[in-house]
């Protein structure tokens, strides 16, 4: 395997590259469906649009929704991912180890995710490596989110990083849409619900294993 341990900064996806939470973010999709539109939805109908932001992946199975109905819809959503993440939230192998020798070598490590921040900051905290990041990025920090560029461009000016010794490691087409647009390598783990030919956006890498970046 090729080792990707040339970069100063490594930013990372976190719902299916860093934190495994397929079947919880399936399960509060599914539920949320039957609750309001009396619809069934396949696994792969959410796993292909795992990485954008919540609104515009729940209209893409209700359709359009004035405010007052994506409020609704979206506290019912969260009020049941907040009842069962516990039982599903989960790290991949040699995430955490990886994560602290690169913090240990000095590497500048972000988080950019389409996750809203409260959950993200809670996940990372719970599973103990919110602590090796020196910049997590949610859909609040910027008006545009993945696949366009502006987080990544955030990222890389909050952290005074250069793109191009920037790895963005990510396990969708919307990461590496990102990185890529913005100057920075990608890599697309070899974990993730997404395979590289299922995939329009073509990584520079494909990370088999979390310790190719040490």
């Amino acid at each position: 395997m090729e080792k990707l341990n040339h970069y100063s900064h490594y930013f990372f996806d976190s719902d299916g590259t860093l934190m495994d939470t397929e079947e919880m973010i399936y399960q509060s999709y599914l539920i949320t469906c039957r609750e309001f539109a009396n619809k069934e939805i396949s696994r792969r109908e959410v796993t292909s649009l795992m990485g954008i932001p919540f609104i515009p992946q729940i209209q893409q199975y209700l359709g359009p929704l004035d405010d007052k109905k994506l409020k609704k819809v979206r506290a019912f959503y969260k009020n049941h991912q907040d009842s069962i993440y516990k039982n599903y939230l989960k790290l991949f192998p040699k995430v955490k180890e990886t994560l602290i020798e690169l913090h240990q070598k000095g590497k500048k490590l972000a988080v950019i995710s389409s996750r809203t921040e409260p959950s993200l900051l809670l996940y990372l905290k719970e599973l103990e490596i919110l602590q090796y990041f020196d910049l997590v990025v949610s859909p609040q920090q910027t008006e545009k989110h993945k696949p366009h560029p502006e987080p990544v461009f955030y990222a890389l000016k909050k952290l005074s990083a250069h793109a191009p010794k920037t790895l963005f490691v990510g396990d969708a087409q919307f990461d590496i849409q990102s990185g890529i647009q913005a100057g920075t390598d990608t890599a697309l783990v070899a974990w993730g619900p997404n395979k590289p030919e299922e995939i329009e956006a073509v990584p520079h890498f494909i990370l088999e294993d979390m310790d190719q970046l040490l």
